[in-house]
Order: C-alpha cells, then sequence, then structure tokens
C-alpha cells in the first residue's frame, strides 16, 4: 500500500510533486479547488497548466472564489477601498478567459443563488488528477495563503483510485454531486454529495466515541456532533488530543472551539507560528481519516467532500511520524482564549446555522 500512497506534508513537497507530474502529463490534467485564486500561487499553477502537453486540460473551481478572495468577502463594503484586493478578485474572474488561449477548460460550479442564499453549499473537494497514472486528494487549496498554512495531500498511482477519483471529478463538472464509495486494500474512499453526509459520517462517528485507547484530531473548524463524540470517547477513559491554531480565519470557530474543548475535558494544542489546516482524525493508531472534510456543521449538513479512510499500517506509521509526533513537539498546551460567553452565544448561532442548512439543502 506505502508504494502507491504518497504523504506529501505542506505545499512545497506538494507542489514540487505536482508541476513535475503536469509536466509529463499528455492525456489529461484535471484540477479541482474550492479556492483557485489570481495570486502567485494560482498563476504559477496557471503557467504549468498552460504549458502542459496534455490533450484535456480542465480547471474546475467552486464559485467560492468568485466572492471569498483571501478569505474575505469582495463585495462587503468594508473592502471596496481595498485595491489590491478588488484587483485580484477580477484577475481570479478572468482566469478563463487567460487559459482557454492554452487550450484550458475552465468551469465554476455551485452557484451561490440570489442574496448568497447557497453559500454554505460549496464543492469543498481538493483534487488533481494527471492522466491515467496520478491522483490527489487532501486539502490543499491554490492560493497564496492556502499555501502558507500547514497542510497535506496524499498522491495516489493505483490505477482503480485514479479512475475513480477522475470519474468524480468528471461528475461534477456536468453539475452531478454524486455520493459514492469504493474499497481497496488499505484504504477505502467516500465521496458526499452535500445531500446525506450524516449518513456517511455516522459511522465515523461511531469510531471515534467507541475509540479504546487514544485519539489523535488535528482540524481548524471542530463543532458538534463531532466534539460530542470526542467527549464520549473521553468519558470511556481514552486519551483525546485536539492539535489546532490560536488563530483561527473564523471568528466563530475561534470563540467556540476552546470553550467547547475545555468542558469536554480535552487536551488542546496549539501549533506554534502557523494555522494548521489539516482535516485528520486518527483513531486507536489503526484507523485514520484525512481528506477534504472540516469535521463541523458545513461538512456535516452540507458541502460536497471527499474522505479517505487509511487503516494500512505502513501509511498510518508514516502519518505517525510525519505529522503527529512533529505537530505534537510543534505545539503547546493551550491556557487561555476559553470565553465561556462567546462560547455559548456561537454554539448558539451554530446551531441555527445547522438548522438552515437542513431545511436550504432539499431546496
Amino acid at each position: 500500500m506505502s508504494n502507491d500512497l504518497e504523504l506529501l506534508v505542506d505545499s512545497g513537497a506538494f507542489w514540487d510533486r505536482l508541476r513535475r507530474d503536469i509536466g509529463q502529463a499528455r492525456h489529461r490534467v484535471y484540477v479541482q479547488a474550492m479556492t483557485f485564486e489570481a495570486d502567485r500561487t494560482g498563476n504559477a499553477v496557471a503557467r504549468h497548466l498552460s504549458a502542459s502537453g496534455a490533450a484535456d486540460k480542465r480547471l474546475l473551481i467552486d464559485e467560492y472564489s468568485r466572492h471569498i478572495v483571501s478569505d474575505k468577502l469582495a463585495r462587503a463594503p468594508r473592502y471596496r477601498g481595498d485595491h489590491d484586493l478588488q484587483r485580484e478578485l477580477r484577475d481570479t474572474r478572468r482566469l478563463d478567459e487567460a487559459l482557454r488561449q492554452h487550450d484550458v477548460r475552465v468551469r465554476f460550479v455551485n452557484p451561490v443563488g440570489p442574496l448568497l442564499v447557497r453559500f454554505p453549499f460549496r464543492n469543498h473537494k481538493k483534487l488533481i488528477i494527471v492522466d491515467d497514472d496520478v491522483a490527489y486528494f487532501g486539502g490543499i487549496n491554490f492560493s497564496d495563503h492556502n499555501f502558507a498554512w500547514h497542510d497535506l495531500m496524499y498522491r495516489s498511482s493505483r490505477p482503480e483510485l485514479v479512475a475513480f477519483l477522475r470519474d468524480d471529478v468528471l461528475a461534477t463538472w456536468q453539475g452531478n454531486n454524486q455520493r459514492a464509495s469504493a474499497a481497496w486494500p488499505g484504504i477505502r474512499l467516500h465521496i458526499l454529495d452535500g445531500q446525506d453526509n450524516p449518513k456517511v459520517f455516522e459511522p465515523i462517528l461511531a469510531a471515534m466515541a467507541s475509540a479504546r485507547r487514544r485519539v489523535f484530531v488535528e482540524c481548524p473548524y471542530l463543532t458538534f456532533p463531532f466534539i460530542d463524540a470526542l467527549r464520549e470517547a473521553k468519558a470511556r477513559g481514552a486519551e483525546v488530543t485536539v492539535v489546532t491554531s490560536a488563530v483561527n480565519n473564523w471568528a466563530h470557530y475561534r470563540d467556540y472551539m476552546p470553550w467547547e474543548l475545555a468542558r469536554s475535558g480535552v487536551e488542546v494544542r496549539y501549533l506554534r507560528d502557523r494555522f494548521t489546516h489539516l482535516k485528520t482524525i486518527l483513531i486507536d493508531d489503526t484507523k485514520l481519516y484525512v481528506g477534504s472534510a472540516n469535521y463541523d456543521i458545513f461538512s456535516y449538513w452540507a458541502q460536497q467532500e471527499l474522505i479517505a479512510e487509511i487503516d494500512d499500517a505502513d501509511a498510518i506509521n508514516e502519518f505517525r511520524a510525519l505529522v503527529v509526533q512533529k505537530d505534537l513537539d510543534d505545539s503547546h498546551a493551550a491556557t487561555d482564549g476559553v470565553r465561556p460567553v462567546l462560547g455559548r452565544l456561537r454554539r448558539a448561532e451554530l446551531r441555527l446555522l445547522g438548522r438552515a442548512m437542513r431545511v436550504l439543502r432539499h431546496l
């Protein structure tokens, strides 16, 4: 298994590997991301796509990138005077014009609807397909701020897995957000359609809650029902550790998570100096969940996602060495940031958002 599943930690390792694959492609290169911005990172990817000799080149972007640049709602009144931001927004929207000149097809998916009513319903997957030989999946988007974050991608050369993910990219290209699962020795992939996500998350929650020895989580965005499962594991005697960041790019999580995790008795550690964008759960050192899905209400109720369930011993040992041990060493125990009043307020707001998404997802 470890021979055809390569762990790439952080954007440097990922981009070094990807640009070589793109340069050698002959048949197809498909790139899918939720965030793709016309900054240094996005333009570098665009140049390599343009220069590729592949016959079929496609860039698939969620419409999120037509509205959010560098985590800012670009059309918000307070950003109208930010000329650099507005220029980057215009450049991002014009990507398709420049790329089409080099035979790269660009498609934006998941319209946000009038008054942004469908804004929570994003295609959150990050996938790259090169020929019929290589697939990448994980959590890294294509923008400067995403490339600066701590994150990971997996590269697989297993033909059946590549074909499975290629078919999903093509389905998304046609506007079909599918739900599917497939398994091979050592790994199982789950594609979430944004409609029936709780059915996919149910066994993950059960595995978390029934952990016998330990649960390791690294994620910047955690909410119920996942924190509830961690609380249950802790109550049953398992050691539960969450690595996250002291500074969060979304205020709801910054206010909610420290309070909720502290009252659950979970050990919280803050990664030093960097924002962690990983979405990982390791249970009893035998089962690893990793992919694009955050363990929050948006992934649970609304977003199209990909989750890999890995139980290959070599792959898990590599993850423990390159991620778990390293990030535990590079983090410190959280000793502040717990504000009960704000925590309760944010929890109430998140519960209202969850109820709204349950209604809106069927419209």
